[in-house]
């Protein structure tokens, strides 16, 4: 469990550092943000997608 929860913060890193790299400078918030949004949304969702599909 300790590494899996190492990888995980790992790979948060490294799709934050790609959205800095990749995005113009004037918009890196913007996508910042959408992704931030995203992944919460996700992490909030995956929890409950299996009590209901199953």
């Amino acid at each position: 469990m300790t590494l899996g929860n190492a990888f995980n913060a790992l790979i948060n890193n490294i799709y934050g550092s790609v959205v800095i790299d990749v995005t113009p400078k004037s918009s890196v918030g913007a996508y910042s943000g959408l992704t931030l949004a995203i992944a919460n949304s996700f992490a909030i969702i995956s929890p409950i997608y299996p009590s209901v599909s199953g």
